[in-house]
């Protein structure tokens, strides 16, 4: 199994620290999409900008974020008008898996500084065969 160490966490928390002093400002709150706006606009007050003092809510935070900016993407690149469309789009397909990769090859060719280096994990319609991934 899975046994988790020390040496995990500090350095998860290293990463978000990193993440926080290049993305988070306080005083970037009027500034639309920004990190301190999009956390005052969803109402997310214990994200603050000292990490250490609460690293699972900015963690969940920083989660939260990032999939709604991959879904807003996935959205407007296949022409749905909302995320219920992409869902039915998805859903209509003979094969769930293609119909996301084809996405997430898109979203990649559309955004390539985005997927740079980053490995998507994709989650089959089948239980059996999730954990398939592929590098954009």
């Amino acid at each position: 199994g899975l046994i988790p160490v020390i040496e995990d966490w500090h350095t998860k928390m290293c990463y978000m620290q990193v993440v926080w002093k290049r993305l988070y400002n306080t005083s970037s709150g009027v500034d639309k999409g920004t990190l301190f706006q999009l956390r005052n606009l969803i109402n997310r007050r214990n994200v603050v900008s000292d990490v250490s003092k609460d690293t699972a809510a900015c963690e969940e935070f920083m989660e939260l974020i990032t999939v709604a900016h991959i879904l807003s993407a996935a959205v407007h690149i296949t022409g749905v008008p909302d995320l219920e469309g992409l869902s039915k789009k998805i859903l209509s397909s003979d094969n769930h898996f293609a119909a996301v990769s084809s996405i997430a090859k898109t979203l990649c060719s559309e955004a390539p500084d985005l997927c740079k280096g980053l490995e998507l994990r994709l989650l089959k319609s089948s239980p059996a065969e999730h954990g398939r991934s592929f590098h954009c």
